[in-house]
């Protein structure tokens, strides 16, 4: 029973750090990892979707269920370009898309689609000429 105790004193000492994003022997926070894993960040769906299901009118399943597969297109989409993404967009856009709450993957879809065509585009200051527009693919 003893060890028992002492193996599970052992690994909340070691969750401890990990949780409140310190580092531990030498690795980033966990919120630095998120972006190193290769994958878009997890967000709760559910939860997403019972909220926007609950109108006026009483909960629609319907608009839940097409809430659920719009997430999970735009999560798929994701999936497919998130190693070919800046981290600092990673970052930004994960950042935004959470701040209403609830995280909303079609919202940080967007987000990184703006951001990537405002990196594509160049500047331009009035009164002086444009660069010239890269080849087309």
């Amino acid at each position: 029973m003893r060890r028992t105790v002492l193996r599970v004193a052992l690994g909340a000492s070691l969750l401890l750090p990990m949780l409140l994003g310190l580092p531990l022997l030498g690795l980033p926070p966990l919120a630095s990892r998120a972006h190193a894993d290769s994958r878009p960040p997890r967000y709760d769906t559910d939860a997403l979707c019972d909220h926007v299901s609950n109108t006026p009118d009483g909960f629609s399943e319907e608009t839940k269920q097409r809430c659920l597969v719009d997430q999970d297109d735009a999560l798929d989409a994701l999936r497919h370009k998130w190693e070919d993404i800046p981290e600092d967009i990673q970052n930004d856009c994960d950042q935004r898309a959470r701040a209403g709450g609830d995280a909303d993957y079609q919202t940080l879809q967007d987000c990184i689609r703006v951001q990537m065509r405002q990196r594509e585009v160049p500047l331009v200051i009035p009164g002086t000429v444009a660069p010239p527009a890269p080849p087309a693919n």
